[in-house]
């Protein structure tokens, strides 16, 4: 019963957010979001503090866009799950989709990962300095972070986080603060996925 309850707020949740980030979508991509006031309502919704400042995830042109009191400031390269589409279940390396929050902003210079099933050693290091953790009903562990390389940036090839270079998510990192929206947007593969799987 739980279960059942917790799958429904999470359905509804992702419907809800879905229509919000598709029409905020358009509005980015037609670069009216400055004078847009629906813009304005959704983001305000959204966020805990009343500022204009949040942060869009375009998956299609897998980019990370920083706006400050509603005006695009700044821009970053960035990876994303490596299967597209919007995640479904833990471990199927996607990256959701919709508008979320900031929940915590974590020192990760410390944290390990292992691959599971390999013969690599475990990777010091591997997340970078930070873990911008993400609000994100029914999973957790899904934020924006750093890695130990570079070479995948602007392609899909994370386990559904969002990644950046190390030194550029410095400049995120003093930007954001609990409770900042994050709207993460799908790309045209993306779109495909979720619609087949209607």
């Amino acid at each position: 019963m739980v279960r059942a309850i917790k799958e429904n707020k999470t359905l509804v949740y992702i419907i809800v957010t879905s229509l919000l980030f598709f029409v905020f979508g358009i509005l980015v991509n037609r670069q009216i979001c400055q004078s847009n006031d629906l813009s304005r309502i959704m983001v305000e919704t959204f966020s805990l503090h009343n500022d204009g400042n949040f942060l869009i995830i375009n998956k299609s042109e897998k980019e990370l866009y920083m706006y400050e009191d509603f005006e695009k400031v700044n821009s970053y390269l960035i990876t994303i799950g490596k299967k597209p589409g919007n995640k479904r279940k833990s471990g199927d390396s996607r990256t959701p989709e919709g508008v979320f929050i900031v929940k915590s902003i974590d020192n990760s210079s410390n944290w390990v990962y292992d691959y599971p099933n390999d013969t690599l050693d475990p990777i010091m290091g591997a997340y970078g300095p930070w873990f911008i953790r993400l609000e994100v009903p029914g999973f957790n562990g899904i934020g924006i972070h750093g890695f130990f390389h570079d070479d995948a940036l602007g392609e899909r090839a994370s386990h559904g986080c969002v990644r950046l270079n190390n030194e550029e998510l410095e400049d995120i990192v003093n930007f954001v603060k609990p409770g900042m929206p994050v709207i993460i947007l799908p790309g045209e593969k993306d779109l495909d996925i979720n619609g087949a799987n209607l």
